[in-house]
């Protein structure tokens, strides 16, 4: 047996067993040495080293000089990535997660981070999932150079959940698609738990839009604090479900934040500035006249004083310029 071949059949181990392989590995340096003394049996390992080599994409080991050194601090690292896309960014990463089933402010929020850690230089992680995942991925693609990240709950093949795939697509042709799962797995219940360590892992804070109080995003932030990572928190209104579990994790001490900057001073990266040009006047008054929780073409007929006609054609400038989302009948604006 080839030591990736091991690594990949430790890799599938469950259980108690697989922090024992762990402590084995660095005990005795080899893959196969472990596999040897466990006395494991099973699946012959190089057929499918061979079935998930014969996918596109990588498989990285620990002693591979692009695995994460944030990865290998935890103390259930995972044994292989499979990976597909650029290389894997170097620091700074920060987790931008929340609620699958988010509010159009949540959303807001989330593409609006995305869109401005990137600009920073900042890699943004996420998991592909519906909600503020998408959003956070959505923002940071605005800009080629980002390098976004996005740790999957199944392999690398499926398309998960499926109106996502064109997402993904972008993500790995200027980012990263990663999973420790063999690309031929299907996305289980199971997967996503063990996926947040992954991505929380990778990162040096996670951020928190919005999560009610069984959201997956509270494993993450979990994983986050059990790796030493810093856990922020974007306050919500706390008459909404998807914000309490937010409202517990800043009880328990988050950090509150509101802007990437806020971020980004918490990290002590940087920003960068921004290059802003002057908008044309009926853009400007329209911009000027939203409401953070969004707005009627009708009422910004009223508080704008411009034909409707001219406001639906400033709305569509601004929601091509990425300045302005539109959920249903109501516009929110995505800059500060």
């Amino acid at each position: 047996m080839t030591e990736r071949a091991a690594y990949l059949a430790l890799s599938r181990i469950g259980g108690k067993r697989r922090l024992e392989a762990r402590e084995l590995l660095a005990e005795l340096g080899s893959a196969r040495a472990v596999w040897s003394r466990m006395g494991l049996a099973g699946p012959d390992p190089e057929a499918e080293l061979a079935r998930a080599m014969s996918r596109p994409g990588r498989m990285i080991v620990p002693t591979d000089a692009e695995y994460p050194p944030n990865l290998a601090q935890l103390e259930d690292y995972p044994l292989v990535l499979f990976l597909r896309g650029l290389p894997l960014p170097p620091e700074p990463l920060v987790a931008v997660v929340g609620s699958r089933m988010a509010t159009p402010y949540g959303l807001v929020v989330a593409e609006r981070l995305g869109r401005d850690l990137a600009r920073s230089g900042v890699s943004v992680v996420s998991g592909l999932a519906r909600g503020v995942d998408t959003a956070a991925h959505r923002g940071a693609l605005r800009f080629p150079e980002s390098h976004p990240v996005a740790v999957l709950g199944c392999g690398l093949d499926h398309d998960y959940p499926a109106e996502n795939r064109p997402l993904k697509d972008l993500l790995e042709r200027h980012g990263t698609l990663v999973s420790e799962y063999p690309p031929s797995e299907p996305p289980v219940a199971w997967h996503f738990p063990a996926r947040n360590r992954i991505l929380a892992g990778l990162c040096r804070a996670v951020v928190v839009v919005e999560a009610s109080e069984r959201s997956g995003a509270l494993i993450t932030a979990r994983c986050a604090l059990n790796a030493g990572r810093e856990v922020m928190v974007v306050p919500g209104d706390v008459g909404q479900p998807t914000s309490r579990g937010t409202f517990e994790l800043l009880r328990d001490g988050a950090t509150p934040v509101a802007c990437a900057a806020h971020i980004l001073e918490s990290l002590f990266v940087r920003e960068a500035p921004r290059e802003t040009s002057p908008l044309e006047p009926d853009l400007a008054r329209v911009l000027a006249g939203l409401s953070p929780r969004g707005s009627s073409a009708d009422e910004l007929v009223q508080r704008t004083r411009l034909s409707i006609t001219q406001v639906l054609a400033a709305l569509g400038r601004l929601q091509v310029e990425g300045r302005v989302r539109r959920f249903g009948s109501a516009f929110l604006p995505l800059d500060e």
